[in-house]
């Protein structure tokens, strides 16, 4: 019976060796709070049954035909298959180190054959990608005509500067130039808890960002509105969230008729904006 039961301890199941994995990640800094939360809607999305298994009965061909059923059963795009292969890979190296397993779980997966049609396809139309000439005007005016406040005025600063969200709503006025925004900052939830974290998305989100001369009214009249807050973008005291300005943006595109969008389409037609003007890529990366 002891052996028995030693053996057990020594070969936890597959969910258990995931949430020692996740775990030790947020414990190192390594993946935030929201991360873990996205890893954890996808390995619950994926797992089932397989992550009641035990880890040393899991061999190559296990985790083949999981793979395949997933994508499968789930109806995965590429990119979901890339999120859930982000898990196994991490939680299968944490498997091998521990002694669990003695494959290499990057070879298990690269040798894994998919076909053409494995992947669900999405296809989207340019219309939900980016948002049109006609549109942004119809935004711009329909913003303006009704004096806008701090929220509407952010949104016009968006299209100005091509920020994520995320980064707009962390903006302290001490990053605030007279030609260029410093980005180092950005929004980050942890379950029902916002809070500002002192660094962005990725190393590359740390940058000067260039206010255009069409855009300072916008920094003027946010400084009429907020001129003594610690962030740019406060109302009665208190920062505001992303979530207030993808509320406001969804009224406003149902007003004026356009095709409902993401304010992270705002980011993407900034770049497509530039494009087409001909700014050379090198500058449209830095921004």
């Amino acid at each position: 019976m002891i052996e028995y039961w030693k053996n057990q301890s020594d070969n936890p199941t597959v969910e258990e060796v995931y949430r020692e994995w996740v775990q030790n990640r947020v414990d190192l800094g390594a993946i935030s709070p929201q991360t873990k939360e996205r890893y954890d809607r996808q390995y619950t999305q994926c797992f089932g049954n397989f992550g009641k298994r035990r880890i040393k009965n899991i061999d190559a061909f296990s985790i083949e035909e999981f793979v395949l059923k997933a994508i499968h059963d789930e109806q995965l795009t590429r990119h979901g298959y890339n999120n859930l292969r982000t898990i196994i890979y991490g939680m299968f190296r944490r498997a091998k180190k521990m002694n669990y397993i003695g494959f290499n779980i990057k070879e298990v997966v690269q040798d894994i054959d998919f076909s053409r049609n494995s992947f669900r396809k999405t296809i989207k139309t340019e219309q939900e990608l980016v948002f049109s000439k006609n549109e942004i005007v119809k935004v711009t005016e329909y913003i303006i005509k009704k004096s806008p406040d701090i929220i509407s005025l952010g949104i016009l600063l968006l299209f100005k500067t091509g920020l994520r969200p995320g980064e707009l709503v962390a903006l302290e006025w001490c990053d605030i130039g007279e030609d260029s925004i410093y980005v180092h900052r950005t929004e980050v939830r942890d379950k029902n808890i916002y809070y500002v974290r002192d660094f962005p998305k990725s190393d590359a989100g740390i940058r000067d960002v260039v206010i255009p001369e069409s855009a300072k009214w916008i920094i003027e009249r946010l400084r009429e509105l907020n001129p003594s807050g610690q962030y740019v973008f406060e109302r009665h005291g208190k920062r505001l969230r992303e979530y207030n300005f993808s509320q406001r943006f969804e009224t406003i595109c149902k007003h004026t008729g356009v095709v409902k969008k993401s304010l992270n389409k705002i980011r993407k037609t900034y770049a497509t904006i530039l494009l087409d003007s001909n700014v050379n890529d090198s500058i449209v990366l830095s921004q």
